[in-house]
């Protein structure tokens, strides 16, 4: 867009008088962006305004937020105990990372830096990695997995029932 002298005076005239960018804008029948860039292309010719509202630092407010309310009739009811899953289990065959293979179980003992770490080296189950009893601590259950889901529910069963309807 191109600028007469006037409308460049009326920018100004406005500007220092206090008029925000809008408020030019809806008064020159301009964008509020238009205004905004032509501000800025003349403080950076050199242009010096009487306003400085600009190079004041803006107040922020720090928000405060209320704590979430959850039902207190209703408080969470604690988690059922989870059941033990027995495994028979033998004692562990040590052995060292040279010794393990395929058919060995390979759940480690200790931490690798120090004296005395090794490998449970019982049987490996079927196609995994650890022993039966290491499995079960390893893996969860789905049966497990879904009645995590369902204790954690934030929304008991009856209330998305009602906001489905």
């Amino acid at each position: 867009m191109d600028w007469s002298a006037d409308q460049i005076k009326t920018l100004i005239t406005m500007w220092e008088d206090g008029k925000s960018e809008k408020q030019i804008a809806e008064t020159m029948r301009l964008s509020r962006n238009a205004v905004a860039g032509k501000l800025n292309r003349l403080r950076a010719a050199g242009v010096q305004f009487s306003r400085r509202c600009c190079t004041q630092p803006k107040l922020k407010r720090k928000r405060v937020r209320k704590p979430r309310v959850r039902n207190p009739a209703e408080p969470r009811p604690p988690p059922p105990p989870r059941p033990a899953r027995f495994v028979p289990y033998d004692a562990p065959r040590p052995c060292s990372l040279f010794d393990l293979d395929a058919t060995r179980c390979h759940w480690p003992y200790g931490h690798p830096d120090e004296e005395g770490f090794y490998f449970c080296g019982g049987e490996a189950a079927d196609g995994r990695p650890y022993c039966p009893r290491h499995c079960a601590e390893a893996y969860e259950t789905l049966e497990d997995r879904e009645r995590r889901r369902n204790v954690h529910s934030p929304v008991p069963d009856n209330a998305a029932v009602s906001r489905a309807a």
